[in-house]
């Protein structure tokens, strides 16, 4: 898996269970107001096990990373009172439950921020039990 392969985004209709593989990207829009100013839209994708954990948090990092510097890329695209998630998670047949390895985003400074590496993307705890063989732990 490289984050080198163009990034394809799709806007999906709230029922569409497509689950898309990097560099497939899902997006769901959703009207906020009057909670806040804008449309929650929230980006998502999966992604399988490469050989190590390290690889992979690395990995799920950089596709975060990856689709943030895309929202601020097509900013034109948004409002400005848009918020944003992004969701990076297995496959459903890595693992059936417990699946988002990385939920983050925010506002556009927020993003900003995690582009700018203000702001950390972090890894959920429990994210690798019972998907990699313990023999290829690091």
């Amino acid at each position: 898996m490289s984050l080198d392969k163009t990034m394809i985004v799709t806007e999906l209709a709230r029922d569409d269970k497509t689950e898309p593989i990097w560099s497939n990207v899902g997006l769901h829009r959703c009207d906020f107001r009057p909670h806040f100013d804008g449309d929650l839209l929230n980006f998502f994708t999966t992604t399988y096990p490469l050989d190590s954990i390290k690889e992979t948090a690395s990995l799920f990092k950089g596709i975060a990373l990856k689709t943030a510097k895309w929202i601020l890329e097509n900013r034109n695209h948004f409002s400005s009172g848009d918020c944003f998630q992004i969701i990076v998670g297995w496959p459903l047949d890595v693992r059936p439950t417990g699946r988002q390895v990385i939920k983050t985003g925010g506002t556009f400074e927020d993003i900003h921020r995690l582009v700018d590496n203000r702001d950390l993307i972090t890894i959920r705890d429990g994210w690798d039990t019972d998907v990699f063989d313990e023999k290829k732990v690091e």
